[in-house]
Order: structure tokens, then sequence, then C-alpha cells
């Protein structure tokens, strides 16, 4: 698939999700982000890049994050998205390396830390990658995202961001990001629903049939 201009890509991205959700929900950070900053979130849904595109872009944010080569290609690429094949090492030590000059100039990094997508609600042991971009970045802070993605009151799954507070580089970075995410999952195993409490919808989709 060649890849299409970033401006189409974004447009795409944002029909994509239009069509595929009812709403998505999120409750933005409201604090300041410094750069550099890298986002680390849990990965159970085919569509977390995109939800986590789409978000920084309402950020106003452009964004890099590591995926493996089938996802690269094409679409993904647009959107921020750089190869990094697990067999492959010298591509996937490229990959670092880009994804590690881009943070330290700027450009925030997203990264699903259990290295995977999976089935929910478990997560899985979060890989060294994190930590080690951080401190080659001066130490950069993460910020935790947990998404939550359900199919139940629509014909359509809705789906739920939750930005944490900012969490510093330490020799427990890896811990206390897991910890901060899993908190947060299940918060919203509580609070998701609860549409008035301070959730702002960050993408209309596609109303059910009956609606």
């Amino acid at each position: 698939m060649i890849a299409p201009p970033p401006f189409l890509a974004k447009k795409i991205v944002e029909s994509n999700l239009r069509s595929r959700f009812r709403r998505i929900f999120w409750n933005p950070p409201d604090f300041e982000l410094p750069k550099p900053l890298i986002f680390a979130a849990n990965h159970h849904t085919w569509h977390d890049g995109f939800l986590m595109f789409t978000a920084l872009k309402a950020l106003g944010l452009e964004s890099r994050y590591l995926v493996h080569d089938h996802g690269a290609a094409g679409l993904f690429h647009s959107v921020g998205a750089i190869a990094c094949p697990p067999d492959n090492p010298a591509a996937a030590a490229k990959a670092f390396r880009t994804c590690l000059t881009d943070l330290r100039n700027g450009v925030p990094l997203v990264i699903f830390p259990e290295g995977e997508l999976h089935q929910p609600p478990e997560l899985l042991p979060f890989q060294p990658g994190l930590a080690r971009f951080s401190k080659l970045a001066g130490e950069a802070p993460v910020c935790p995202v947990a998404i939550k993605t359900e199919l139940c009151k629509h014909e359509r799954p809705e789906a739920w961001l939750i930005f944490r507070p900012l969490i510093p580089y330490s020799d427990s970075l890896t811990a206390d990001v897991f910890a901060s995410i899993s908190g947060a999952l299940s918060s919203l195993s509580q609070i998701q629903h609860q549409r008035q409490s301070g959730w702002k919808v960050l993408v209309e989709g596609k109303k059910s049939a009956h609606e």
C-alpha cells in the first residue's frame, strides 16, 4: 500500500473511527505537557494507535510510535508509525534511533509497553524499552494513558481514553507506569458510564440503528 500524504491520512483515520465507533470519550490532560515526553498506553484493541494519534492531534501534537513491520506500511507510516520488525535487529535498531532522535527534538513518542496486542482486561508485563527511551532522552517523563473499549448499549463500541499525571524518570519508572495504567483501567470500569463526570467527546461516531 502506498502511503497517503499526512493530511489525507488524518482524514482516513478520522473517517475510520467515526464509522467503527458509536462515540469516543476522553479526559484530556489538564496539566502542561513538557518536551521531551513519552505517552505509554495499554494495547487491547487494533484501533489503539488510531485513538492515540487522534487524541494527540486534538492536543496539537505530532507523534511517533513503534509498530511491527506489517503496521508501518502505507497509512500507518503516514500517521507517524515507525517499523520495528522483531525479526530484524538491524531495522529495529534503526527504528529505535529514529524515534529517539525525534523524541530528543521534542516530538512525543507513543509506546505500547506491553509489546503486543492482546485480549483485555489484563495487562502484560511491560518491556524495558519504555525506561530505556526515557533515560536516553534526558530522563523524559511519561504520561500514562488508559484505553478501554466496550460493546454494550449500542450497535458499535464506545471507547474511553484517560490521561494520567506525569511520572518522572526513576529506577521504578516501569512499575510506576504499570500501576498508573492498571489503576486507571480499574477506575474506568466504574466511571465510564457517568457521561456527565468530566468526560469530553473526542470523536462522534455513527449512531445505532435504533437511534
